[in-house]
């Protein structure tokens, strides 16, 4: 998994998850640094080591699924 974060005339700054461990028929995806739980309409992650400064390591982060147009 790959992260991408990018503030407005920064530089973009990424973070591969590399080894993750799938649980909870799926719905869960956990390593090192990771912690990431599927619901319905996204995924709430929890990056303990972002290495980012917007991203502290206590707040989790509810991205919401975008469906496809076609």
């Amino acid at each position: 998994m790959t992260r991408t974060f990018k503030e407005p005339g920064a530089k973009a700054q990424a973070v591969q998850y590399r080894t993750l461990v799938s649980s909870d028929n799926g719905q869960r995806l956990s390593g090192q640094n990771l912690e990431l739980f599927g619901v319905k309409e996204g995924a709430i992650v929890l990056e303990k080591k972002s290495g980012v400064d917007g991203i502290p390591p206590t707040l989790w982060i509810f991205y919401r699924y975008k469906a496809k147009k076609h």
